[in-house]
């Protein structure tokens, strides 16, 4: 019986060990699918940075929207590895008004009435006259 035990306790313990697992993996480089990077900068009414964040999850909501968007954009060329990527750059600015009370976790890229590009990252509070910036740093390669 305790042979019986030990086998299948190994045979579990093996069993995770050679699971694949993409946590902590980077991104593959798909040719559909760019890299995406965002920064947001949180600044009171006065100026005063009140924070920095970085985005810790993207969703592509539609990718294909989202590349015909990327396309109405005027990217930097560069070459890495011997490939040909485009680095686009695209800055959002998010005025915190009166009414608004309450927390931010997340930036999108508006397309077409559409948000093919949605991130998310460590909530924040905002408070009214704050301003966030969005720098969103997308890297697509050149097909």
């Amino acid at each position: 019986m305790k042979i019986l035990f030990i086998l299948c306790a190994l045979t579990f313990v093996l069993g995770l060990m050679s699971t694949n697992s993409t946590f902590g993996q980077t991104y593959s480089g798909h040719p559909n699918f760019p890299e995406v990077y965002v920064q947001v900068v949180h600044r009171n009414a006065n100026g005063d940075l009140m924070g920095y964040y970085e985005s810790t999850l993207a969703y592509f909501t539609n990718v294909f929207l989202l590349n015909e968007y990327l396309d109405t954009q005027d990217p930097k060329i560069i070459e890495k590895d011997g490939q040909t990527l485009e680095v686009f750059i695209i800055q959002r600015q998010s005025p915190f008004t009166e009414n608004y009370n309450g927390q931010i976790a997340s930036y999108d890229l508006t397309y077409k009435g559409f948000r093919p590009l949605q991130v998310r990252q460590d909530g924040y509070f905002a408070e009214p006259g704050d301003t966030a910036t969005a720098i969103f740093t997308i890297v697509r390669i050149v097909q």
